[in-house]
């Protein structure tokens, strides 16, 4: 079994191939998109809509986002980031201004479990196979094409935020807002170079 992936590593939009050996393959295997559909999905729509000639909308599907032009009033759209200490709060930890771009938010925050002390993601770790154990509970990644966003901030969740930024930095028109559990309990936000141009109203950046 072959499967041709694209998007993340050996550096982000690098084409790989993944190889499946026969023993390795069960009846029945699928393999899930799950982590890219969504963002895949508001592209399309996006695609969609600038051939039917709209020039200004914004497309959200499950959290992730795609922008083309602006708001009725003739600025940016604008798109909040749920507070990971308080999902249910209507109020966001961060907003975001965005113009032509796309926004992708994956967070570990409501779909997680504790086993023996032990907090684990609902994602799989790669690396090991198993759910990822992290201190990050939300990343959102801000591309020009929301799969891409969108692949990126699930694997954000697994990577530690300095590889994360890392990663960003070495990507053209891609930035990131990362928050994490501190051990005091409380949230550290970390964040890529280029994020706050896009951030309305910051006023607690902190450095990394």
């Amino acid at each position: 079994m072959t499967v041709m992936a694209t998007g993340i590593g050996p550096r982000p939009g690098a084409l790989r191939w993944v190889f499946l050996s026969q023993p390795a393959v069960i009846d029945g295997m699928k393999i899930d998109l799950g982590a890219v559909a969504k963002g895949y999905a508001a592209d399309q729509a996006v695609i969609s809509l600038k051939n039917d000639g709209i020039k200004n909308a914004l497309v959200e599907i499950g959290g992730e986002v795609r922008a083309i032009g602006t708001n009725k009033g003739g600025v940016p759209w604008r798109v909040g980031i749920t507070n990971p200490q308080d999902p249910r709060s209507p109020v966001p930890i961060k907003i975001f201004e965005i113009s032509n771009l796309a926004a992708a938010t994956s967070g570990s925050y409501e779909n997680f479990f504790i086993a023996d002390g032990i907090r684990y993601s609902h994602i799989i770790d790669p690396r090991t196979g198993w759910p990822a154990q992290t201190d990050v509970v939300s990343a959102t990644v801000t591309a020009l094409e929301c799969a891409a966003a969108d692949a990126l901030a699930t694997a954000f969740l697994v990577l530690p935020p300095q590889e994360s930024i890392r990663i960003c930095e070495e990507t053209e028109d891609t930035e990131t807002l990362i928050i994490s559990r501190a051990q005091n309990g409380k949230i550290a936000f970390h964040y890529s170079s280029g994020i706050k141009k896009y951030l309305v109203g910051d006023n607690d950046r902190q450095a990394d």
